[in-house]
């Protein structure tokens, strides 16, 4: 942990003793897999005060993992591979465990979720997820979604990735899903 950057021998010590915790209570995990799944989360979403992880990232992750059907380490797995994505997206740690534990539910497949977040969040923003850079064919993606999304009860409008007008700020991933399910009946079967 101190040659990861975390300097004071306190925070490397609390980091250390993290994962352990975290490999102690999840069953089948090793402390590397916890170690790496921590330093992603913690790199990812920067907020994360390291001196409450325990608070903040496992008890999140022991609690869901106690709750659904997806494990500690499925869960630690899909976030290392999302993360930083669903961060560059605004989204926040909440959030991508909620949208990792609803598709994982379905999947049954930690690695396949965990790249699928990572997918949506980079199409979305227009970037192809191989090159990792702006593709020509996906930057109008926004504009294709709201036309796909369009129904009586939005008046035709269709509904933006984005919180206004003004295209800056895209809407948590969670409320989106949540308007589109609103209209999902009102959508043809093309569009759906």
């Amino acid at each position: 942990w101190s040659r990861l950057g975390y300097n004071t021998k306190q925070t490397a010590t609390e980091m250390a003793k993290a994962a352990s915790i975290m490999k102690m209570i999840s069953p089948n995990m090793d402390i590397e897999t916890a170690n790496s799944g921590l330093i992603s989360i913690v790199k990812a979403f920067q907020e994360i005060d390291t001196n409450q992880i325990i608070d903040q990232v496992i008890s999140p992750i022991n609690e869901v993992g106690n709750t659904f059907a997806v494990s500690n380490s499925d869960i630690l797995e899909g976030l290392q591979r999302s993360s930083a994505a669903m961060k560059m997206m605004g989204e926040d740690l909440t959030s991508t465990i909620a949208l990792f534990t609803a598709g994982n539910e379905i999947l049954q497949d930690a690695s396949q979720m965990g790249n699928a977040l990572r997918s949506i969040s980079m199409r979305v923003r227009g970037y192809d997820e191989e090159t990792e850079q702006l593709s020509d064919d996906l930057v109008g993606v926004t504009g294709k979604v709201a036309d796909l999304t369009k129904a009586a009860s939005n008046n035709g409008r269709g509904i933006s990735l984005f919180t206004d007008e003004t295209q800056t700020k895209y809407k948590d991933l969670v409320d989106y899903l949540g308007e589109v399910s609103d209209v999902m009946d009102e959508i043809s079967a093309k569009n759906k």
